[in-house]
């Protein structure tokens, strides 16, 4: 093959394998296991029920007369801004799930601020918490579609898990919890790192459509 001929098919041949890695990042980053997980086990319809449910039980906390419902009103704003983010975003609503996970992460915030404030401090209880402000963050990263961010938040869940599961350890030798606390802390864990070796695998190939782009 002359060299010219060989110039021009590594060319097209390089041109092919950018599309490829393009086509494979967008799909991989869009099909994310949040939207996958919902559409197969709950459906949409159920998503949009769910949400009903949360809004009926907001209103609900709004308009009693209970004077002491601040905690429980967080709580519920938490839970609706989750379930309308991951309807928005099964639906492919982009926008709408960025601006509720965005209200998810405030909410989250929240309640760590009034916990430390109307709270004694439990560690357990605080790193929790934690943990969901962690959790909350990588669905918005996700829904940005920012691996780094993504796997940035996830690395923080995981060292909070771990320290959780290193209490529970302890706390088990003393008699202070159950087995099934530790095997469930255990398994999420193991949640934990496969979400997070997934968002490093979404990094090199963001990493790959970069390189190819410049």
């Amino acid at each position: 093959m002359e060299p010219t001929m060989l110039q021009s098919f590594r060319s097209k041949l390089d041109q092919i394998v950018r599309c490829l890695l393009i086509l494979g990042f967008l799909a991989t980053l869009r099909a994310t296991a949040v939207a996958q997980d919902h559409r197969r086990l709950s459906g949409l319809d159920e998503l949009r029920n769910q949400v009903i449910k949360l809004e009926k039980k907001l209103n609900a906390i709004q308009t009693s007369d209970n004077k002491d419902r601040t905690t429980g009103e967080i709580d519920a704003r938490i839970n609706l801004a989750e379930a309308r983010g991951r309807l928005a975003f099964a639906e492919g609503r982009l926008d709408d799930a960025v601006q509720e996970f965005t209200d998810l992460v405030a909410g989250r915030k929240k309640a760590i601020a009034v916990y430390l404030k109307t709270r004694c401090g439990c560690l357990e209880e605080l790193q929790q918490l934690q943990k969901e402000l962690a959790y909350a963050r990588a669905q918005l990263a996700e829904v940005k579609f920012d691996p780094k961010e993504l796997a940035v938040e996830l690395n923080k869940a995981l060292a909070l898990q771990e320290n959780l599961i290193q209490m529970y350890h302890r706390l088990f030798q003393l008699g202070g919890c159950n087995p099934e606390q530790v095997i469930a802390a255990q398994k999420e864990l193991i949640i934990i790192r496969s979400q997070l070796d997934r968002a490093k695998r979404l990094i090199r190939k963001k990493e790959l459509l970069d390189g190819g782009i410049s």
